[in-house]
């Protein structure tokens, strides 16, 4: 079992875990619900469940003991046992996925009649299958759902609301995704201070120019036999792609004002990031898949201290790639590019949502659970502190459950502090809302077989008809 916060998201808590329309660029789109002046909530509250089995189901849950990871996720875990005496229900998650596609499975278990999951877990590109088929309750239609309580993560209202219906919620803080990994021996031993890119961050000088100019003192071919042996930047084509598009405030995938789905590539801030990723091939600082490497190429060239900058996903911090790594590394957002207005940070959303399989009563029952369960939840935020004993854990709580990760604490207090809370930086791409997208074309632009243009162009006629499918199974034609 995966240990530190993978342990933590895949076996221990209600509230774990990109796509809402955010950023000062992107139009919120005017199919969200508009939030009302707050009357509470005058739904009667059950105080007895009657030994009611609250189920939540997801594709990646593995039974067995859980682990605890700090005292704070003791903590939580005690008081949600305490719930379950005192309401009188009993809470467990399972992975009731075993074979096959996620988002065919949970339909299929849902037009079946299944009643016995009261709830699924959805990554944001699980969700439409169900949607589309009307196999969700609208949350906006259950009187114990308040839009308004602030526990509710804004942008996983944002991501799954659709036609003015909210589908599923969240609690948690941002789950931070892309950013990047970075070797300090490597840059030490070019002559550089191994906290520079902090230091930049910290400056508001952290972009593509300053990448670059580090990736020419860091690349190496240390035996001077003509071959590079320190690599500067890593990454698959497709993931660095898409940091390249974020980075400079561009999406593959955005929404209009009423909520459609958008071809995102035509943009000007696309293409650039787009003619900047050929650009680091060119330049030769990019570490391109070696003959007969495997398809964790990068990870294991960085794990193994030959390469500087690894972009990536921040789960990968509790991976052995990173925890076997013998050099220390620092953890710093994706440099911003030429057109962006500053950094940008792309997020993950993941979301609750209540089958139609169970009646209005019993969804009522279902998230009036969820929502005592989800006042203390390892990942949130805006947690109920009044609950007794939890304001010992105010301060502390968010870096106990992901601070332990990483290895400094520039890391927390400089790069996940404002990945988790802060709002203002996030930006989001859609592209994993559309099942077919074809991210093909990056490998013709880094291969150096097209050029950027040339690339997006080819593969634009069938990635929008795989947006233009979508669209048209939600209605939003």
């Amino acid at each position: 079992m995966k240990k530190k916060i993978l342990s933590l998201i895949l076996a221990l808590v209600l509230c774990v875990s990109i796509v809402g329309c955010g950023g000062d660029d992107q139009p919120t789109p005017s199919g969200d619900p508009q939030p009302s002046e707050s009357e509470g909530n005058k739904v009667e509250q059950i105080t007895d469940f009657g030994g009611y089995e609250f189920n939540v189901a997801d594709w990646y849950t593995v039974d067995g003991q859980e682990e605890y990871t700090s005292s704070w996720t003791e903590f939580v875990a005690e008081y949600h046992n305490k719930l379950q005496k005192d309401f009188n229900f009993k809470y467990y998650r399972s992975s009731s996925y075993i074979d096959g596609d996620y988002t065919q499975f949970v339909p299929a278990k849902i037009m079946a009649g299944d009643t016995d999951v009261k709830m699924y877990y959805f990554f944001e590109g699980y969700i439409l299958p169900s949607v589309s088929q009307n196999l969700l309750w609208d949350l906006t239609e259950l009187d114990s759902f308040d839009i308004n309580d602030p526990k509710w993560n804004q942008n996983s209202i944002n991501t799954f609301t659709i036609n003015g219906g909210v589908y599923a919620v969240e609690t948690q803080w941002n789950r931070p995704l892309m950013g990047c990994f970075y070797n300090k021996r490597i840059l030490e031993e070019a002559g550089l201070d191994g906290d520079l890119p902090y230091d930049l961050q910290a400056e508001g000088k952290w972009n593509w120019a300053a990448l670059e100019d580090i990736c020419a003192k860091v690349t190496q071919d240390t035996n001077k036999d003509g071959v590079t042996d320190i690599w500067a930047w890593g990454s698959t084509y497709g993931n660095f792609a898409l940091t390249a598009a974020w980075s400079n405030g561009a999406s593959f995938v955005l929404r209009d004002e009423n909520g459609k789905y958008i071809d995102g590539t035509s943009t000007p801030e696309f293409l650039e990031a787009m003619e900047w990723m050929q650009d680091m091939t060119t330049k030769g600082y990019l570490y391109t898949k070696p003959a007969g490497g495997s398809g964790s190429y990068a990870l294991e060239a960085f794990r193994d201290g030959k390469l500087a900058f690894l972009p990536y996903n921040f789960w990968l911090a509790d991976e052995a790639y990173l925890t076997d790594c013998v050099d220390d590394w620092g953890w710093v957002y994706l440099p911003y590019g030429d057109s962006a207005k500053g950094i940008t940070m792309n997020c993950q959303v993941n979301g609750y949502g209540i089958p139609k399989s169970l009646s209005k009563d019993e969804a009522e029952k279902v998230f009036q659970i969820f929502d005592k369960m989800t006042d203390l939840t390892t990942e949130g935020y805006n947690n109920d502190w009044t609950i007794e004993g939890a304001d010992e854990f105010e301060d502390t709580y968010w870096v106990d459950t992901v601070g332990n990760a990483v290895r400094d604490s520039r890391a927390v207090d400089e790069t996940l502090q404002n990945m988790l809370f802060n709002n203002d930086m996030v930006m989001f791409d859609y592209v994993r809302m559309i099942p077919g997208y074809n991210y093909a074309f990056t490998s013709e632009i880094v291969n150096l077989r097209m050029t950027p243009q040339e690339a997006i162009e080819s593969f634009r006629p069938g990635n929008q008809a795989a947006i233009n499918t979508i669209n048209n199974l939600l209605g939003l034609n």
